[in-house]
């Protein structure tokens, strides 16, 4: 099993340059592909989980690329390291991260309450 497996949420997707929106909006957005046990606005980063991993695999195919409030939203996987990692952690944190995940620059430097299941 590779490494980024690991660290991978399974059923928790990472939606990337949102508008400004809320919880709910984003619930709203996702509510099409499956039950929702929680979302989290952080930025303009946003996480849902849903029940399943395939429930959250086809919101990934059908909302990647697509728009929202004119904005065009990638949407992946969330890993663990997608989640705030504060300042003083962070070089460490990437130290140990696989590359690709590096190379994709998934850390906030901003913290909101959490409602993920």
């Amino acid at each position: 099993m590779s490494t980024a497996n690991i660290s991978r949420m399974q059923s928790v997707i990472l939606v990337q340059n949102l508008p400004d929106c809320k919880r709910h909006e984003l619930e709203e957005l996702c509510k099409p592909f499956g039950e929702i046990l929680g979302t989290m606005v952080m930025g303009n980063d946003g996480f849902v989980q849903f029940v399943c991993e395939d429930q959250a695999e086809d919101a990934i195919e059908a909302l990647d690329m697509s728009t929202f409030k004119s904005n065009v939203l990638a949407v992946r996987n969330a890993y663990w390291e997608s989640v705030y990692v504060p300042p003083t952690k962070k070089k460490r944190v990437e130290e140990d991260m696989p590359e690709e995940v590096q190379a994709e620059g998934v850390h906030q430097e901003q913290e909101e309450d959490m409602e993920i299941g």
